[in-house]
């Protein structure tokens, strides 16, 4: 009977810690905005919130005077310092257009803000400039941590579309931060 106690207890004790290792570290509010121009996909614009604990962190590390705003340098200093280092990860962005896998992705536009609740939100483009050719265009959008560090969520209204007014938006799935545009000419 005590051997089997023992048992179960240091089962519980594997399976517990392998859920308090597998959960994440960062929790990442999404924004996106798909940005059309003269029949193409010129890119995407993306906003990300983060919560008080890393936005702690890139505050004390990165806002040297304490004023609570991002002078040039200490804007440098965060690139540096805790985004240009995403890139390795694809900066936790996937995109596919008509089903093709869009693997270029290259960021322009980086700036950081610091808000009156002390979180920290980055915001960014990413330059596509995709024609649009095809009768019908899908573009999915999906923000995602493969080693489970960082959570994405997204709120209700999200996902924007600017420049163009598709006829069928199919899903914007915004509580995973998955966001799929169907549109036609």
């Amino acid at each position: 009977m005590i051997h089997k106690k023992i048992r179960l207890a240091f089962i519980f004790i594997i399976i517990l810690s392998g859920v308090v290792y597998a959960h994440p570290h960062v929790f990442i509010k999404t924004r996106t905005g798909f940005v059309f121009s003269r029949n193409s996909l010129a890119g995407v614009e993306v906003s990300w919130s983060f919560d008080s604990f890393f936005s702690g962190r890139v505050i004390m590390g990165c806002d040297r005077n304490k004023d609570r705003k991002f002078s040039a340098s200490e804007l440098r200093k965060v690139y540096k310092g805790f985004f240009s280092r995403l890139k390795l990860h694809n900066y936790f962005i996937y995109i596919w257009i008509n089903n093709s896998y869009f693997r270029n992705i290259r960021i322009s536009n980086f700036r950081a803000r610091i808000n009156a609740a002390r979180i920290v939100t980055y915001s960014f483009f990413i330059k596509i400039n995709t024609p649009l050719t095809a009768r019908k265009k899908t573009v999915k959008l999906m923000y995602k941590d493969k080693t489970i560090f960082v959570a994405f969520y997204a709120d209700v209204k999200s996902g924007i579309i600017k420049g163009i007014k598709p006829r069928v938006v199919k899903a914007l799935n915004n509580k995973r931060a998955q966001y799929q545009v169907e549109f036609q000419k």
